[in-house]
């Protein structure tokens, strides 16, 4: 650490060098882990004592981390990622280019360039782990275009395709970037969608008869829940009516967002009104009445909502965290021991980011 204090911008380079660096490739695993180690639990949570002078510092550590992305596993890959976005250099005063920068990152990891197949698990899941992480830049005003129309080009096509337990995944991850895509790339967009549209020209049809199908499904499940006799029964009826809310919800969205691309002149929606189906809505919170001098407040039932929003909001993409975690499942351990491929799979002692 003293080194460090005397020289961080040489010791900084002398460290990563260690990391990732495709030009030293005889370099052992167990001095790796310790280096990499040494930076996460030192390095890191002192970046505001260490990087002096700020932006000059944050710039070449960013520098640094992203000649080193070369050989990360995917564990590695999103440490790096919340340490790049925890810097000032890309805060929330940030303009949207240094915020591209980050997406630019995560979609070099994503392996955009590659030609998809299908039968790809490990680029399946890396894609959806990268477009999870990238939404909180496509939020901020970063452009989603390369991750869209590889999803359009290469995705879509071969969709029925792709491994049951990973469409959904796609799909609610595509359904939520997809509200903060810029108005370019909308435009850009708009004429595959309305082609895509055309050849699903019963969509219409299928949504109506699906809620027609749920609602009627609902009130039966509403009697069976007057008629259950244990908690057991209650809870599996209970997630029952749950799932009927949810995709009724989403084929009302798909109506919704189908009728204007309908007219002669397709528009793209470019409003808040439509909701995630599966994501509560958000009620005001209620405001709280000031307690009379000398007494104490009383718990109030928006007072434990409160504390349940709160708890909850922790959580919050508790579906989203599910899902990278899976993904990222094991590689702490696993994606470095053999020596061969980091993250998902082997790609060579050298290969590139996640595969």
């Amino acid at each position: 650490m003293t080194l460090l204090r005397q020289d961080i911008k040489t010791s900084l380079t002398v460290l990563f060098k260690y990391i990732g660096n495709p030009d030293e490739p005889s370099i052992e695993e167990s001095i790796r882990e310790k280096v990499l180690c040494f930076i996460r639990d030192k390095v890191f949570p002192l970046k505001a004592e260490l990087l002096k002078p700020q932006e000059q510092m944050e710039r070449h550590i960013t520098d640094l981390v992203k000649k080193s992305l070369q050989d990360v596993t995917g564990a590695e890959f999103k440490m790096f990622i919340d340490f790049l976005r925890s810097l000032s250099l890309f805060g929330q005063n940030a303009p949207v280019e240094r915020i591209q920068e980050l997406v630019e990152i995560i979609e070099g990891q994503a392996d955009l360039d590659a030609q998809f197949n299908v039968s790809d698990g490990d680029h399946i899941d890396r894609l959806i782990s990268c477009l999870h992480m990238a939404l909180p830049f496509f939020m901020r005003g970063a452009s989603s275009n390369r991750f869209l129309n590889y999803l359009n080009k290469h995705i879509l096509p071969v969709f029925d395709k792709l491994p049951e337990e990973r469409k959904v995944d796609l799909l609610k991850n595509l359904a939520e970037c997809s509200s903060y895509v810029t108005p370019q790339d909308s435009r850009q967009l708009l004429p595959s969608i309305v082609q895509l549209l055309k050849r699903l020209r019963t969509i219409d049809d299928l949504s109506k008869a699906m809620v027609k199908k749920l609602t009627q499904g609902m009130a039966e499940q509403n009697k069976l829940m007057a008629a259950a006799k244990t908690d057991e029964e209650r809870d599996i009826i209970k997630r029952q009516k749950l799932n009927s809310t949810i995709g009724t919800r989403t084929c009302n969205n798909i109506l919704a967002m189908i009728s204007p691309l309908h007219s002669r002149s397709p528009s793209f929606i470019g409003d808040q009104k439509i909701k995630l189906s599966w994501k509560e809505a958000m009620k005001p919170p209620v405001p709280a009445t000031a307690p009379a001098a000398g007494t104490k407040r009383a718990a109030t039932a928006a007072n434990d909502s409160s504390t349940n929003a709160v708890k909850k909001g922790r959580g919050t993409g508790g579906v989203q965290n599910q899902l990278v975690n899976r993904a990222l499942e094991g590689l702490y351990h696993g994606g470095r021991t053999s020596g061969r491929g980091r993250g998902w799979g082997g790609r060579g002692r050298r290969g590139r980011g996640f595969r």
